[in-house]
């Protein structure tokens, strides 16, 4: 009895082990990598930034035990890239990045600022043997989205999600514009000969970096034949200048606009010269009031920190019209996401 009740357990035993030898192992599901491109270099990838965001978002999702993928759940997983727009745009390495974003299994890619990279990185991903859902996070220019129509077949998973796109900005600024020019026509109003006879006049100045996105604007504010369609007849341009990116010293550029005797500078920047324009500026103490796209007076820094991270007090009337704010309850949540971004 004992010799049957040993061979039993030898028995027993040996199943086990067996079971536990060739019991299946379960993997782990595939996680959903993203490509995350964008401006390194600039406060827009980080700390501003793009990359903290996308952080955010992936260990909420992987937290809440992922992304429910036909009964599947799968984690987020992210892989960040330099889209090489500053100092200058570089095409074709942003283009090399996105292959490498393909290599590395993303089929879904986020980003593209500055619109002279972010247009053949749309070529690049656009042209993979596996579709690719590209999300444009900061160009705005309509043109980039121009295909999508054309040959929807090929651009069909191309979108953009922030900002909104250049002729929206365009009408924020004509808003601006108009709005200012009712209060200062007034005080400030010169008569000027012009398309609409000899009638006061408020001038101003146009002022845009020298990229691709900001065109359109300039040549639609400082040609006489446009600006008053947009702008409305109680305004003359009396000065206008297109800015390199990385200008650090725009002095003669402010006593331009001041020998103008403009009282208004229609502004459009997005990168760094954004910070030095709004500090001298205000040392030089231009009688003029800026209005129009500073991304960079979006952050918290533009107002108390030094240059080149912020203006050091001198934008005290540059002011910012925006769907943000510290710690403003839009939505329930607003609050609690504000204070995770900022602790982070």
């Amino acid at each position: 009895m004992k010799e049957k009740l040993m061979v039993a357990v030898v028995l027993t035993m040996v199943l086990i082990g067996t079971m536990l030898t060739v019991a299946p192992v379960c993997a782990s599901p595939e996680d959903i990598k993203i490509g995350i491109i964008g401006p390194v270099g600039l406060p827009h990838w980080s700390p501003a930034g793009m990359k903290e965001a996308s952080e955010i978002a992936r260990d909420e999702i992987n937290d809440a035990d992922g992304i429910n993928v036909g009964g599947v759940y799968r984690n987020i997983s992210l892989i960040f890239k330099n889209e090489h727009a500053v100092p200058t745009p570089n095409p074709s390495e942003a283009q090399a990045r996105i292959q490498e974003l393909y290599d590395a299994g993303c089929r879904i890619i986020i980003g593209g600022f500055r619109t002279e990279v972010t247009g053949p990185m749309i070529e690049k991903a656009m042209m993979q043997a596996e579709p690719v859902i590209f999300l444009i996070n900061g160009a705005a220019t309509n043109a980039l989205l121009g295909n999508v129509t054309t040959n929807y077949d090929k651009y069909k998973y191309l979108f953009r999600v922030n900002p909104v796109n250049d002729t929206m900005l365009l009408k924020t600024i004509c808003g601006g514009v108009q709005t200012l020019v009712s209060k200062m026509l007034p005080l400030f109003g010169c008569p000027n000969m012009g398309p609409y006879g000899n009638i006061s006049q408020v001038r101003f100045a146009v002022l845009t970096e020298d990229l691709t996105w900001t065109l359109t604007m300039h040549a639609l504010f400082s040609n006489p034949f446009y600006y008053p369609t947009y702008l409305g007849p109680y305004v003359n341009c009396t000065y206008a200048e297109r800015i390199s990116e990385t200008a650090t010293d725009l002095s003669s550029t402010l006593t331009n606009v001041v020998n103008s005797k403009a009282r208004i500078i229609i502004h459009v920047f997005s990168g760094m010269v954004g910070i030095y324009f709004s500090a001298q500026w205000g040392t030089a103490q231009v009688k003029a009031i800026p209005v129009g796209i500073n991304v960079m007076a979006q952050l918290q820094s533009h107002w108390g920190l030094p240059p080149p991270y912020g203006t050091g007090g001198k934008c005290e009337y540059e002011s910012i019209l925006n769907f943000v704010g510290t710690r403003t309850p839009i939505t329930p949540e607003a609050v609690a996401f504000w204070d995770k971004f900022v602790n982070k």
